[in-house]
């Protein structure tokens, strides 16, 4: 019942806003600039950059997850120091830059929801592409759902819940009201180990109940973009002092 009442009210906030943009005028795409729907990204552009040999095209650093040019297994920056230590691998899908930049901009600034859809779909692909089956998101700040009315990865790991059945996993917390983005590599390098908390012994057993599960040996943390790896890092470590083995990760963008 709570799978239908989710999907029922998020399909029809996406159809609402949908209608609103539709009779606003046409869109066009952000890559080739012709005629497209309600997603700024034409079909035969999604065919193209979105698609699974797109996206699996090139070999990827093991400590950071953005596509590497070179033969080695990791990047310069990471080969100097790993700024993640605590992850056991990290999957970046889209560097964050020209069209990509634009559609999170859309997504989270502009609050178009129409694109967790788009972008749900695209994480469970790559989900399903690692056999990566419990998922734990990243969480919001205090304060941020009831202010803004939703947060961009609660919504799109509640849709890989509920619309492609993976396990979500609700077991780290936000303690700093700070938002990340405001920071500089410095500062947010420096928060590392902070800012992050797990939940209550009470709130993780009841998470496991819900989900008709054990503590299980491996998880995958999901979060939109890795700017320093700073927030990877806290949460990851977190993870695994609850006694969870393995650690992987996988973000929608990586800053580079």
């Amino acid at each position: 019942m709570r799978k239908i009442i989710f999907l029922m009210n998020t399909y029809l906030k996406y159809v609402l806003q949908s209608l609103l943009l539709f009779f606003s005028g046409p869109n066009y795409c952000l890559i080739c600039g012709n005629n497209c729907g309600i997603i700024e990204i034409c079909k035969n552009c999604k065919n193209i950059y979105f698609s699974e040999a797109y996206i699996y095209r090139n070999k990827r650093c093991n400590s950071c997850g953005k596509e590497l040019i070179g033969t080695k297994n990791n990047c310069m920056e990471c080969r100097v120091q790993v700024v993640a230590p605590h992850s056991d691998s990290i999957f970046s899908i889209f560097p964050y830059r020209l069209w990509n930049k634009e559609l999170m901009y859309l997504w989270k600034s502009l609050n178009l929801r129409t694109y967790s859809l788009f972008y749900s779909q695209i994480l469970s692909t790559v989900l399903n592409h690692f056999n990566y089956r419990i998922i734990v998101p990243v969480p919001p700040r205090p304060g941020k759902i009831k202010e803004k009315g939703w947060d961009q990865i609660d919504e799109i790991c509640s849709l890989l819940k509920y619309k492609y059945n993976f396990k979500v996993l609700n077991i780290l917390e936000r303690k700093s009201m700070g938002q990340q983005k405001k920071l500089n590599k410095n500062n947010r390098l420096m928060n590392i180990g902070s800012g992050y908390t797990n939940s209550s012994i009470k709130k993780i057993n009841r998470e496991l109940k819900r989900n008709k599960m054990v503590l299980p040996e491996q998880v995958c943390l999901i979060d939109d973009v890795c700017t320093t790896g700073a927030t990877i890092e806290t949460c990851c470590k977190l993870i695994k002092n609850l006694g969870i083995k393995k650690v992987n990760v996988i973000t929608l963008f990586k800053v580079d």
